[in-house]
């Protein structure tokens, strides 16, 4: 129902009457899916996913996968690049080590402490659920955007 072309377009193949061979083409409309970090497209509802990415379809077309790894891998970190010679295969471990030789993994969490009592907590949200404030709200607090009303801090 469906084609990739080495540029990344994708396109429907709908059967106009039902039966028979008659198709109509439709090139489909991409927008970013994945947290908005990929490209893809919406497919039919038996499809097996509503938002496949369009560098994995690519992948599976067009490029060799002999030893069957899962990932398609951005060679350069941009994740809207897409063209063939930036796209390969590759393990969830290798993926990991190549985002984070590449600088594209999140920061780790930091860790809060409660200075009146030395009480340490493993992340932010952990820390305002034990005052009842909002996450978002101790965290402009712990950076100084308001003024800080609690006794909490960045380790």
């Amino acid at each position: 129902k469906y084609q990739v072309s080495s540029e990344g377009r994708i396109k429907s193949l709908f059967n106009k009457n039902g039966h028979g061979i008659t198709y109509r083409e439709k090139i489909m409309k991409q927008k970013p899916t994945g947290n908005g970090k990929y490209w893809g497209c919406k497919l039919s509802k038996d499809a097996k996913s509503k938002y496949p990415f369009t560098h994995h379809l690519m992948g599976i077309a067009f490029i060799p996968n002999p030893e069957n790894k899962p990932c398609i891998n951005h060679i350069n970190g941009i994740k809207t690049d897409n063209s063939l010679p930036n796209l390969e295969w590759n393990t969830i471990s290798e993926n990991g080590q190549h985002a984070s030789r590449m600088g594209l993994l999140k920061p780790p969490m930091r860790v809060v402490v409660n200075t009146q009592n030395g009480i340490f907590y493993e992340s932010i949200t952990e820390a305002s659920k034990s005052i009842g404030v909002s996450r978002k709200l101790l965290n402009m607090y712990l950076l100084g955007q308001r003024p800080n009303k609690t006794s909490f801090a960045y380790a």
